[in-house]
This record gives C-alpha cells, structure tokens and sequence, in this order.
C-alpha cells in the first residue's frame, strides 16, 4: 500500500465519519427549517384574527362553562384548593 492509498483511504474514512455525525439520531427524522420562509411549521394553536379576539374568547369561556363539575367531594375540594392558590398567586 503506497502513502497516497493510505492517506486517501483515512480521507475516506474520516469524511463517511463526518457525515454520520450529520445524520439524525435514530427514530428522529429532521423536519423542516425555521429558517426557510417556504417551510410550514406544524403549530399546537393558532391565533385569531385581531378583529375576532373577543368571540373567540366568549366561545372558549362558555365552553369552559358548559363542563360539568364532578360530584364527588374530593374532587370540589381539590378545584376550591386550586382556586384558592391561583386567586392568593394572581396579582390584585
């Protein structure tokens, strides 16, 4: 084996080692870039039109509104203790 096929053979090496540690990790697959302006990102909520802030607010509290409260005194007691800490922890 002459200097040049061993020099070029870790070229080789190093290069197929370098890209590996591009790859991503197992069960992840890349997705799309924050930096493209192209790129859809998936989002969890979507905000409202400015115009339309108020009635999608007015939805969101009666829906709150029409769940029902469980019976059992436990669970009262427990979402009085929570109330009790968010109403001490909310500014005046």
């Amino acid at each position: 084996m002459t200097v040049i096929g061993a020099a070029l053979r870790a070229m080789v090496l190093a290069s197929l080692i370098g890209v590996a540690g591009c790859a991503a990790p197992p069960g992840l697959s890349p997705g799309p870039s924050p930096l493209d302006p192209r790129a859809v990102l998936p989002t969890t909520a979507r905000m409202p039109a400015p115009g339309r802030v108020a009635d999608t607010l007015d939805l969101a509290w009666a829906r709150l509104q029409a769940r029902a409260l469980p019976a059992d005194a436990p669970a009262l007691a427990r979402i009085a203790r929570i109330a009790g800490h968010l109403a001490h922890a909310a500014p005046s």
